[in-house]
């Protein structure tokens, strides 16, 4: 099951956004809770667009913090473990004609460790590139 938790003064980062509206802070608590596991996320994400003309660029920053917590049915325990990883954006728009715009973007991507993996496992990283 996942739920989703406002935070006083923040926004959704689910509303779609045109460019020329995405800006300021915003931070989303997601809980999801499933046997034997469960786990936490903690974001806050802040994005400012910058109109040049027809160009508008917004670059922007996201922090995220992950806990999960995991039944160790075997041992008898629960298995706690912690994430946290700062991500980087860069999108932008091109007017070319009131009624065709050109987008590119580039940002950092992040997959976190499943519960209970070994300590040597890494999350996965990843850059992503759009036209």
């Amino acid at each position: 099951m996942r739920s989703t938790e406002s935070i006083p003064g923040s926004t959704s980062a689910a509303a779609n956004v045109e460019p020329s509206r995405a800006s300021g802070p915003a931070v989303a608590v997601t809980r999801w809770v499933g046997a034997p596991f469960s786990a936490r996320a903690v974001a806050a994400w802040y994005q400012h667009a910058l109109r040049l003309e027809t160009v508008t660029l917004t670059p922007g920053f996201r922090f995220e913090h992950i806990t999960t917590e995991l039944a160790d049915r075997q041992g008898g325990g629960v298995v706690l473990g912690a994430q946290s990883v700062g991500l980087l954006g860069l999108g932008a728009h091109w007017a070319v004609t009131p009624q065709w715009a050109v987008i590119a973007g580039v940002h950092q991507g992040f997959s976190p460790v499943s519960p209970g993996q070994p300590r040597e496992v890494e999350p996965e990283k990843s850059v992503n590139y759009e036209v």
